[in-house]
């Protein structure tokens, strides 16, 4: 055997090794690129690397999720992430705390106080005002955000969201959306 037979042997397994490490990724970088071309130019090439990375840690049947978030307010910057996957929801499916949060979330009137309250309104007048609730209405929610552990008192008729309260509002707003969305589009 002489030496070119030697690199076209090489240049060949390369090539079929190549092959293979292709046929190995997961099959999601076609839908990817379909859902990437569905979002804002700024944000494609973040939805790609991140549906990419997924479909690497999902290299069988399942589903994985990955949400994330940041805040930023004046000096102020937190950030959040929640993965998911079918495991951690059969957890979070019977995690009681968990389930009642949602609960308390399903009404409009807590996600518009907790909304008014991420926008940075501090003060009990203004968020009601914001909200659009009524005195008793107001405090009847904010109590239950708070000891829900979605709203801490800072002071004297003074409120802030925590940041589990940020990311769940945001969490479940995206969720009205993409409901809303889907909706309108079956409608």
């Amino acid at each position: 055997m002489n030496e070119e037979s030697v690199e076209r042997i090489a240049a060949e397994l390369a090539r079929l090794a190549e092959a293979l490490r292709a046929l190995r990724q997961p099959a999601l970088p076609a839908a990817a690129e379909s859902l990437a071309h569905t979002a804002p130019p700024d944000l494609a090439p973040l939805v790609r690397q991140t549906l990419t990375a997924l479909a690497q840690l999902l290299p069988g049947e399942g589903v994985r999720v990955l949400l994330a978030g940041l805040h930023r307010r004046g000096d102020r910057t937190t950030s959040w992430y929640q993965f998911l996957s079918e495991k951690d929801a059969q957890e979070a499916l019977q995690n009681p705390a968990g389930l009642r949060a949602l609960t308390l979330l399903a009404q409009p009137e807590r996600l518009r106080l907790l909304f008014a309250l991420v926008q940075g309104v501090q003060g009990a007048a203004e968020a009601m005002e914001k909200s659009g609730l009524t005195q008793g209405q107001f405090y009847h929610h904010l109590r239950a955000l708070e000891a829900a552990g979605l709203v801490r008192k800072l002071g004297r008729d003074r409120y802030t969201p925590t940041l589990s309260g940020t990311s769940a509002l945001f969490t479940l707003l995206a969720l009205v959306d993409h409901l809303g969305r889907e909706a309108e589009e079956e409608g």
